[in-house]
């Protein structure tokens, strides 16, 4: 799951022929943003890893703005700096961390993360879903009958469901993932 905690949008101009200060101060300033939301959202007790991705060089240059610049406020950055994977990416949205955790030089570095066990068991899901229909299951009376045999190695969830307002959908998931982990699934 992807949880955007912070949206950063910084305009960068243009590089120009013969001068490109304007975007090289507006680079800076995408870089500071960006280390001012690291330092205010993540949690180095928590978090094993962060990828840094990008398309071109952007994220080269943003690690090493964040790890050169003398500023008090990303000393916590500079000492976690082993915690930083940086990897390519075809865009900067949102939807190319499927993308890159779909890369498998990327999945061998992240092996003991929740990340690359979800990624690994949705993969799992589909590859089952493609070559043996029968034994995957993917709406919630299905998975509930399933449940009653004992018949659920995996089960995946969203948050949603969890989150849910109505509190009586919430419980019955909730019990739903306690009687899955009760008789060995995961």
């Amino acid at each position: 799951m992807t949880i955007t905690r912070a949206k950063v949008e910084v305009p960068i101009p243009r590089k120009r022929r013969g001068s490109c200060t304007n975007h090289d101060k507006a680079m800076l300033r995408f870089f500071d943003a960006i280390g001012q939301a690291m330092v205010r959202h993540v949690d180095f007790g928590v978090v094993k890893c962060v990828l840094v991705a990008s398309p071109g060089f952007v994220k080269d240059k943003l690690m090493e703005y964040v790890l050169s610049t003398e500023r008090p406020e990303f000393k916590s950055l500079q000492e976690h700096k082993s915690t930083f994977v940086l990897c390519h990416s075809s865009s900067g949205h949102k939807h190319a961390v499927s993308e890159v955790l779909a890369d498998q030089n990327i999945t061998s570095r992240l092996a003991d993360t929740k990340a690359a066990g979800e990624v690994r068991a949705l993969t799992d899901f589909y590859t089952m879903l493609n070559n043996e229909p029968a034994r995957a299951f993917y709406g919630p009376q299905q998975c509930l009958a399933a449940n009653e045999n004992e018949a659920i190695d995996v089960l995946l969830v969203t948050d949603s469901l969890f989150r849910s307002t109505d509190i009586a959908e919430r419980r019955k998931y909730v019990q739903l993932v306690e009687d899955v982990r009760g008789y060995g699934g995961t």
